[in-house]
């Protein structure tokens, strides 16, 4: 009899997603203004002031945006891993990745741009709750969506590693800190929509799978006429 205990790791997972969400809003701000300083006058937006209680802003809203990212990255792989152990054991499941294996996948260098993925779409076609179903089923467009965001905030911030040599260069950075920082938020906005919808599939496929068939009934036997 399958069971899913993802639920709470699910709830959990889309608070911390937009914790995320909240504290990179943060950092864009702080971005955006380092841009305009260094397009204006060629120094970082904290070189123009020193100000304690500037800088403890900005310490803070990375320190969160680090934290959260931290947090929601663990509760992820914890409920992804949850989750596959919950559709493998639905009757008639075809899931080829253990639930350990889902998540070493994601550290696997080159492999984890493409087969976390492969995974996710896997696992919402076994997650049909109608398993006649499960063959035709098609992953929707937004688990794509959802990555093609997440690939291009990780681009976009091995981009920025380059340690800037010249305004032009630090400006360039810049760019690219922005653009991982606003596709990063793109990219937790559409996983919580995974995280909710398989949560939903998951959950209904397995209240489903553990309800009990009903029995046919044994046919009624024919009523003998009665003589008038």
């Amino acid at each position: 009899m399958p069971t899913y205990r993802g639920q709470r790791t699910a709830d959990a997972l889309v608070v911390f997603l937009w914790l995320t969400a909240l504290a990179g809003v943060a950092v864009l701000a702080y971005l955006g203004a380092d841009l305009v300083s260094m397009l204006s006058s060629g120094a970082p937006f904290l070189e123009g002031d020193s100000s304690v209680s500037r800088y403890l802003t900005v310490i803070g809203a990375y320190l969160g945006f680090g934290v959260a990212h931290f947090v929601t990255a663990v509760l992820f792989l914890t409920w992804f891993y949850r989750a596959h152990a919950a559709v493998r054991a639905l009757p008639g499941a075809t899931l080829r990745t253990s639930p350990g294996m889902s998540v070493l996948w994601w550290f696997v260098p080159l492999a984890n741009l493409w087969v976390p993925l492969s995974m996710t779409k896997a696992l919402w076609q076994n997650a049909e709750p109608d398993p006649g179903a499960r063959p035709s089923a098609t992953a929707p467009g937004f688990l794509s969506t959802w990555w093609t965001l997440w690939i291009m905030s990780w681009l976009f911030a091995r981009a920025s590693a380059f340690a800037p040599e010249t305004v032009e260069r630090a400006v360039q950075s810049l760019f690219a800190d922005i653009a991982s920082t606003a596709t990063l938020l793109g990219a937790a906005f559409w996983a919580m929509r995974v995280v909710r919808a398989l949560d939903e599939r998951i959950s209904e496929a397995c209240a489903g799978a553990s309800r009990p068939r009903a029995e046919a009934l044994p046919a009624a036997p024919p009523v003998e006429a009665r003589a008038a």
